[in-house]
């Protein structure tokens, strides 16, 4: 009997997934929008990871121009300790976005800071141990920030949404 547990056990192990460390992932969505985002997660603990995330943006039409340099993070608690770097999470973002808009005929319009906040919920579903898909969304604020001063800050809620592409190393 003791035998056929041990059997048994050793099947289970052989066909469990491998625990991935680090994710190198891609925002499909940024895609979509002129843009490109990249991210690199690492898992520092059973389940806990934190993201590094970097994008730019090219936007406006016919005459204008503007580019936009986005940077920030976030923390990711796994909700099932049986399956690390998969399944469901909740995440803590923070992002800071710089915007500069341009003319050809004037130059230089005037330029935006945009810094973001929110609770994320998401789920990672995993294709053979090294690919990953992640639809992600979250609530929070975002507060736009004129450099110039001229206008005032304002502050609005958030409703975001995500879907990541990614390579779990």
């Amino acid at each position: 009997m003791k035998a056929l547990l041990l059997l048994l056990a050793l099947a289970a192990a052989a066909r469990a997934e491998p625990v991935r460390e680090r994710v190198i992932a891609t925002q499909l969505y940024a895609i979509i929008g002129l843009g490109v985002q990249g991210s690199y997660e690492q898992r520092f603990a059973e389940r806990w990871s934190v993201v590094a995330i970097a994008g730019a943006k090219a936007g406006a039409l016919v005459d204008y121009s503007s580019r936009t340099l986005m940077f920030g993070g976030e923390a990711r608690f796994w909700i099932r300790r049986s399956t690390p770097m998969r399944g469901p999470f909740v995440a803590y973002h923070a992002s800071m976005a710089y915007t500069r808009l341009s003319n050809d005929d004037m130059g230089f319009v005037g330029s935006a800071l945009v810094l973001s906040q929110r609770a994320d919920f998401g789920w990672r579903f995993t294709i053979k141990s090294r690919i990953s898909i992640t639809p992600t969304g979250g609530l929070g604020t975002r507060e736009d920030i004129d450099s110039s001063g001229r206008l005032a800050t304002t502050v609005a809620p958030q409703l975001a949404f995500g879907l990541e592409l990614g390579w779990l190393l």
